[in-house]
């Protein structure tokens, strides 16, 4: 939110609540098809755990298909057909969104959990895969 509350102010603020985080999740979109997976770091304390990733507890996850929808229509928003989305999952299990990299990398969840995320992309890329825009 940002406070405008106080005129006075010399540059906008922003403040967010804090999420007790129970794991991170990456979804990463390829035209119509979406991929979750978790990853869980040791010390969830950490604001920014990406520096933990290599090492961490990988799972793969069930992608909401209320989140898939919104998801997908983020990306015809912006005239996009790839998406890495990050999310921080609390213990409700409400995911929190924290960005969408158009350029995210995600080879590296194929060799972790072999989800076929490289022949989808070579699908995508060779104009046999299912697009969004």
């Amino acid at each position: 939110m940002w406070a405008a509350s106080n005129d006075k102010l010399p540059w906008p603020t922003f403040a967010q609540t804090s999420i007790k985080k129970s794991f991170d999740l990456r979804v990463t979109c390829i035209g119509t098809d979406c991929f979750g997976v978790g990853i869980k770091t040791d010390d969830s304390s950490d604001i920014d755990t990406r520096k933990q990733w290599v090492d961490a507890e990988h799972f793969k996850c069930d992608v909401r298909p209320e989140l898939k929808e919104k998801l997908q229509a983020f990306l015809i928003h912006y005239g996009l057909n790839y998406g890495a989305f990050d999310f921080a999952v609390d213990s409700f299990g409400n995911e929190w969104f924290l960005e969408c990299n158009p350029l995210g990398q995600f080879l590296w969840l194929d060799y972790k959990l072999n989800l076929g995320l490289a022949d989808v992309m070579a699908l995508y890329l060779t104009g046999e895969g299912r697009t969004l825009v």
